[in-house]
């Protein structure tokens, strides 16, 4: 009798690489819907910091009592009446949807 060698794949090799297959499949799918819900979760913090951006554009949201106070000198020596002060108050905005919140500061 001889023995001759056969080509082609053995049933244990066929089913190791459909395995393998399977493993890299599950994996690739996995990693793409994480891709996917991220990028839903940022779309909808974008649509958020734009209404908050309206919000503030139309001067709405309530203060905070916060103040910023800015200092200015005219050209000329250093003394008092060369001193401009400005003060601007802290207001707060909120946004929120399907119970996520974008807090935005300004102030005026």
């Amino acid at each position: 009798m001889s023995m001759r060698k056969e080509s082609g794949f053995t049933l244990i090799e066929t089913v190791i690489a459909l395995a393998l297959l399977t493993l890299l499949g599950a994996a690739f799918l996995t990693v793409s819907d994480a891709g996917r819900r991220l990028l839903e979760i940022g779309r909808r913090l974008e649509k958020l910091d734009d209404e908050a951006a309206r919000a503030v554009r139309a001067g709405e949201g309530r203060p905070t009592g916060k103040e910023l106070r800015l200092q200015f000198w005219k050209e000329g020596e250093d003394n008092e009446e060369n001193v401009i002060w400005e003060v601007l108050r802290e207001y707060e905005v909120e946004a929120e949807e399907e119970g996520q919140k974008v807090r935005m500061y300004y102030y005026r």
